[in-house]
């Protein structure tokens, strides 16, 4: 459902669908990364679908901004040099969980 959010947005403010570029696959930077445990993702940046141009400056402060709003607490979201990383992390809440 998050994703799902997320995708929205996306589309709304970038006008193109949300592209994960690794999951579970690839070589991450860690052995013990959330993506071996399939509780992460990184997400494409680009200026628009096809350009191969990343977003910079103030535009990809913007959108890393509306992407941590959008997924809430339960994501931690890094600035990756070519890509964001949406990790999920929920915290436990008794009220919300039971």
């Amino acid at each position: 459902q998050d994703l799902d959010k997320l995708d929205r947005l996306q589309q709304q403010q970038l006008g193109y669908d949300l592209l994960i570029t690794s999951g579970m696959d690839g070589k991450h930077t860690s052995v013990r990364s959330d993506h071996y445990r399939g509780t992460a993702v990184d997400i494409r940046t680009w200026t628009t679908a096809t350009s191969g141009v990343q977003m910079s400056g103030e535009e990809r402060s913007g959108w890393l901004k509306m992407v941590r709003e959008c997924l809430g607490s339960d994501w931690v979201v890094y600035n990756e040099e070519d890509h964001l990383h949406l990790s999920w992390r929920p915290i436990y809440d008794e009220a919300r969980y039971g």
